[in-house]
C-alpha cells in the first residue's frame, strides 16, 4: 500500500485487505495479524516479540495525491491497545494529526490528540483517567531516528490526568502546560494533588 511506517517490524504479517482502485487514489480496509510480528516502537518504549498476540484493522483513504487518511484503527497487542484515527504525509512518513480516543498503555488510560505545530514541532493534549510515565522515564535514547513523531522534535503538551503516576508515587488533579524542544524542556507550569495530601505547583521557566 506504500506505508512506510516509523517503526520497526520483523518478520511475517498477516493480511487480509480489501482494496478499492478509484481515479482519486484508492480506499483500502486492512487487517492485520501481527502476532508473527516482532514490533519496536522506540517513540513509546514499547516492544512486542513474535508470537505475542496482536491485531490491527483500519479503513484508509489513499489519495494519488495529498495525506493518507485513516478513517478509523484498532489496535490490539499485549500492553498496549487504541482506536482512533489519523492523517499523514507519506514520503516521509509524518503525522498530520492524530486523534487516539482510546489508548491502553500499561496502566495509562487516556485520549490523544496531536497536530503538527511547525515543521519539527507537535501540540499534544492529553486527557488521562491514569498517565504512567514509566515508559517514558525509563526510555534509551535511540540513535539516530524513524522519522514520524520523534522524541527529538519539539513538542507543546496541555496534560489534563485524574491521576499521574511517577516511579510508582500517585498524584492527583494534575493539569500541565509543558513545552520541550529537542534540546530539552523549555518551560512547564504544572498543578495537582501530592501523594500524601495537600496541593503542589511547579514552575519551570528558561534561564
Amino acid at each position: 500500500l506504500g506505508v512506510d511506517l516509523p517503526i520497526g517490524l520483523e518478520g511475517e504479517i498477516g493480511l487480509s485487505a480489501t482494496v478499492v482502485e478509484t481515479p482519486a487514489g484508492r480506499t483500502a480496509d486492512i487487517a492485520l495479524d501481527l502476532t508473527p510480528t516482532a514490533i519496536d516502537v522506540p517513540q513509546l518504549n514499547w516492544h512486542k516479540t513474535a508470537s505475542v498476540p496482536g491485531a490491527l484493522n483500519a479503513s484508509a483513504n489513499i489519495p494519488a495525491d495529498g495525506p493518507l487518511q485513516v478513517t478509523a484503527f484498532t489496535l490490539m497487542s499485549d500492553g498496549l491497545s487504541a482506536e482512533g484515527s489519523l492523517e499523514a504525509q507519506l514520503e516521509p512518513f509524518r503525522l498530520a494529526q492524530l486523534h487516539v480516543d482510546r489508548v491502553r498503555f500499561g496502566d495509562t488510560r487516556a485520549a490523544v490528540v496531536l497536530r503538527p505545530a511547525d515543521p519539527s514541532g507537535y501540540d499534544v493534549w492529553i486527557e488521562a483517567d491514569t498517565l504512567d510515565l514509566a515508559p517514558w522515564l525509563d526510555r534509551e535514547e535511540p540513535e539516530g531516528g524513524r522519522g514520524g513523531a520523534s522524541l527529538d522534535a519539539s513538542w507543546r503538551i496541555d496534560l489534563q490526568a485524574q491521576r499521574l503516576l511517577v516511579r510508582g508515587a500517585a498524584f492527583t488533579a494534575v493539569d500541565a502546560d509543558l513545552v520541550r524542544g529537542p534540546d530539552g524542556w523549555h518551560s512547564a507550569d504544572m498543578r495537582g494533588r501530592q501523594p500524601g495530601g495537600g496541593e503542589f505547583a511547579l514552575t519551570l521557566t528558561p534561564e
